[in-house]
């Protein structure tokens, strides 16, 4: 109960509000010509992802000037290699470890060398976990989220309490399947890589990095739950 007060919840106002944050971040606070930019999902696989969703909504919720025609917007990064261009804003949801993204900017640098461009790299998120945010700023250009997010018990309670509300969490975790659809519970203990998150959207995919109590499909006895949220 007490995560669930920390938990950052968008409706759906919020999740529109938070684009508009991001095209304003792109078109005034970085100051990026439309001309020679363009705005990527962060995904490079075949398979649907949020970014492509963030992407697509920087275009059609509204926020940034008519100039950003169209062909601005890129649904995955293997057409980027060959445009001409100097800056790319690659757009996610959520950012996790920072893993997934890290990969995907040091991709598109391949990509640019490849064809004799030296890109500067801009990461732009609705929410992130700050610790995968730190991360990120080794490597890409620059770093923004709308929602800059601490883990939820570590980075949330006082250091001498941190342990006895991570046995709490590991005892509720025991009360769940050894894996399911997502693969292995100890894969997930705490959220994928002990993320702690607290985010989820309404009408969205909830990032595997959210403790797993919020979403996880079954019990330990192999019955089914009424889970708070969806994880696919």
């Amino acid at each position: 109960m007490e995560l669930l007060d920390k938990f950052r919840y968008l409706d759906g106002d919020s999740y529109s509000e938070a684009i508009r944050s991001l095209a304003h971040h792109i078109s005034i606070t970085l100051s990026l010509a439309p001309d020679r930019t363009a705005i990527s999902a962060r995904e490079v696989s075949a398979y649907s992802d949020s970014s492509q969703m963030v992407a697509y909504h920087l275009k059609a919720i509204g926020g940034l000037p008519p100039e950003w025609t169209t062909n601005k917007f890129v649904s995955g990064l293997k057409e980027i290699g060959e445009m001409d261009i100097d800056e790319v804003v690659l757009v996610d949801e959520f950012l996790g470890t920072g893993e997934s993204m890290e990969k995907s900017v040091a991709y598109v640098r391949e990509l640019g060398a490849a064809n004799g461009r030296n890109f500067r790299i801009h990461c732009a998120v609705i929410a992130g976990m700050d610790f995968g945010l730190s991360r990120l700023q080794e490597t890409a250009d620059s770093v923004y989220a709308e929602y800059s997010l601490k883990k939820g018990i570590s980075g949330e309670y006082p250091t001498e309490l941190v342990s006895e509300k991570i046995a709490i969490m590991d005892r509720l975790e025991s009360q769940l399947s050894q894996s399911s659809s997502r693969g292995k519970l100890s894969r997930h203990n705490l959220g994928y890589k002990k993320s702690e998150a607290l985010y989820s959207r309404h009408e969205g995919n909830t990032p595997n990095n959210v403790f797993p109590i919020f979403w996880w499909e079954k019990t330990r006895k192999g019955e089914g739950r009424d889970k708070l949220l969806i994880c696919r």
